[in-house]
């Protein structure tokens, strides 16, 4: 059952305990070890165990010291008790024990109420752009909100539905006014955040919970087994049960969640009976762009406490009509308010501009006097975003695992990277000891930008990962791709490190990728480092046959053909240079040679049209198999007739 702890809870904690070393001490002989702690980087005790309580509701790993396996708020409540004994708060509540809401909680909601980490006063500006500090209004120029609404209160008992559109679209903004929404009509609305799972515990109480449901699962494209694990809560209750995705994918991630599924059929048919929801675009034209700069302006600079004109194009950034999402409007207001804030660059983007703002405040292990822009402390900040943006850790134990490797990945010492990671999750509102920045689409610029100035980056990274990691890092890459095509090196660098196991990983992740077909081209380059004769080329082979996917994998198919095509030569090349030598047989083997590179050409043409690998007519140059003749063999390949051959 939950762990969070009541508001009268954590006053008498931040009463007994109002000091960093006796709440820290505290906490140890609860279970809870120094590096699972929130760090004190507060205004006032209360607000630390307010922390606590975020940190001990997402169902952290306890060690041996709790007194209630699985349950911090009993084992920390049971503790306070014995070394405050007369406290009436603390006694009541561990003679109730472990399990259940924490006394006069109110409404169903309160189990998952999980409120964002407090946020420092001197915080990152960047932080103000999340979604979940309600620090910008929503904005609605459109339907989607409507959309959304009737969807969630049709009659059927469950149903899911893919709210689908490209990093900083508004999804997460949206997904929370509609849950806002319904809150108000009585629902029990719960917000899974990305790298938040929700606990067994919770899990188990969704699927008891009497009050029609709405569960929101944020970048459900890199948490396909939680998403599963909520959809099963789901199905089968007794009254509503709505499941909203938000993703950067296309539609082809509910049938991958389909299979998924199986042979689970009640869950594998609520993603069947799915239906994807694109988000409407900025539409063109600087109407909707002026009312969210304005909206956005205005709202950073009451937080920030800056002066505003009453002009909504007035500022640094009056020419707002070329940005294309609303987190690049957000940005620019962001800008617009910032006291301090840079003057942007010919052509650069207010996320640019914002990250070279913001890394002046980065940690400088190289000295106060060191340029900001350059050094090897910011540097390093940089790598430290890269790497958990990349690896993403998704639980409190996850990101300890990873702040402990980090010091040899990156090959520095312990105590300067705890120091540096304290500091970046300060500014940075973190709460676990590494965490991948919000917005996404700000780490992966910053990652993006350190990928390109440290090239052997993403192989160091790669080679340290396990095999999840690397799945997930070419997940957060290959959606992070049509932003920002020069991520394809990093891409190739990390299947390059064991090609024949990540090649194909890589395959089963199209389906939760916004751009299959870019992604599929950049990987197709890395089938040469495949070694000859392998079982992963003929894996390769069946993998990308035409009735098993759709065109995205055709430049796979074409690659992988090619390199198999040209195993004959690779054993023979001895024997043909001898034939091409002999000068009886040289004008055969010329003859044989150019037939067979006919015949690969015209196979590759035929699965890649792309490729423009079909051979020609002399006489014309017109294909000798005409586009409308290739469709219909396509068109065969991928019929029950030629599957049914090939089983034979």
């Amino acid at each position: 059952m939950p762990d969070r702890l009541s508001d009268a809870e954590i006053k008498a904690l931040a009463e007994a305990c109002p000091g960093r070393v006796e709440a820290r001490q505290l906490l140890e002989a609860a279970g809870v070890s120094r590096g699972r702690q929130p760090i004190w980087n507060v205004e006032s005790a209360e607000q630390f165990w307010r922390e606590v309580s975020h940190v001990l509701a997402a169902g952290i790993r306890l060690d041996e010291r709790a007194r209630f396996v699985g349950d911090g708020r009993a084992s920390l409540l049971a503790v306070a008790a014995e070394w405050f004994a007369g406290n009436e708060v603390f006694a009541r509540a561990a003679a109730a024990g472990p399990g259940g809401p924490p006394p006069g909680e109110g409404g169903p909601g309160a189990v998952f109420d999980a409120p964002p980490p407090e946020r420092a006063a001197d915080c990152a500006p960047s932080v103000l752009l999340r979604a979940d500090y309600l620090v910008v209004p929503f904005v609605e120029l459109n339907g989607d909100r409507a959309a959304l609404r009737s969807w969630a209160t049709q009659r059927q008992r469950e149903s899911a539905r893919l709210l689908t559109g490209p990093a900083g679209s508004g999804k997460t903004r949206l997904a929370m006014q509609i849950a806002e929404d319904l809150t108000a009509k009585g629902w029990l609305t719960v917000l899974a955040r990305s790298g938040s799972p929700l606990s067994a515990a919770r899990l188990g109480y969704l699927r008891t919970a009497g009050a029609p449901t709405l569960v929101i699962i944020e970048d459900a494209e890199l948490r396909p087994d939680e998403t599963l694990a909520i959809a099963r809560a789901l199905v089968g209750r007794s009254t509503a049960s709505r499941l909203l995705l938000l993703t950067q994918a296309t539609e082809a991630l509910l049938r991958g969640l389909r299979e998924l599924a199986l042979p689970d059929t009640q869950v594998a048919g609520m993603f069947d009976r799915a239906e994807p929801q694109t988000i409407t675009p900025l539409a063109p034209g600087p109407h909707a762009r002026q009312v969210h700069f304005a909206a956005a302006r205005s709202a950073f600079a009451a937080e920030l406490g800056a002066a505003t004109s009453a002009a909504p194009d007035a500022g640094p950034w009056a020419d707002i009509e070329d940005l294309d999402t609303v987190l690049d409007v957000h940005t620019a207001a962001l800008l617009a308010a910032l006291p301090d804030a840079p003057v942007a660059r010919p052509a650069e983007s207010p996320l640019t501009t914002l990250c070279r703002h913001e890394r002046t405040r980065w940690p400088n292990p190289a000295g106060a006097g060191a340029d900001a822009a350059t050094s090897p402390g910011t540097g390093l900040a940089a790598q430290v975003i890269t790497a958990v943006t990349l690896l993403r850790p998704g639980s409190a134990d996850d990101a300890e695992a990873l702040a402990a490797m980090l010091p040899e990945l990156l090959q520095t010492s312990p105590g300067e990277l705890r120091s540096l990671l304290d500091e970046l999750r300060r500014q940075y509102a973190g709460r676990w000891a590494v965490e991948a920045l919000c917005p996404s689409a700000y780490g992966e610029h910053i990652a993006a930008v350190a990928l390109a100035q440290s090239p052997s980056l993403a192989e160091t990274i790669a080679k340290a990962a396990t095999p999840d990691q690397a799945v997930t890092a070419l997940t957060v890459l290959g959606r992070a791709l049509p932003a920002h095509p020069e991520l394809a090196e990093a891409i190739g660098d990390i299947i390059r490190v064991d090609p024949e196991r990540r090649l194909l990983a890589a395959i089963d992740l199209l389906p939760r990728l916004p751009d299959p077909d870019m992604f599929v081209r950049v990987i197709s380059k890395r089938v040469d480092d495949i070694p000859p004769g392998s079982p992963a080329l003929f894996a390769l082979l069946d993998r990308g046959r035409m009735d098993r996917g759709g065109p995205e994998l055709d430049s796979l198919r074409a690659e992988t053909l090619r390199v198999l095509t040209s195993l004959p030569d690779h054993l023979l090349g001895g024997a043909r240079s001898g034939l091409a030598q002999d000068p009886a047989l040289a004008g055969v083997a010329r003859i044989v040679d150019a037939f067979t590179q006919t015949i690969k050409d015209l196979a590759i043409g035929v699965v890649d049209p792309k490729s423009d690998r079909m051979p020609r007519n002399p006489e014309d140059g017109t294909p000798v198999l005409p586009p409308a003749a290739v469709d219909v063999l396509r068109g065969l390949m991928r019929s029950d007739l030629w599957r049914n051959q090939g089983e034979k």
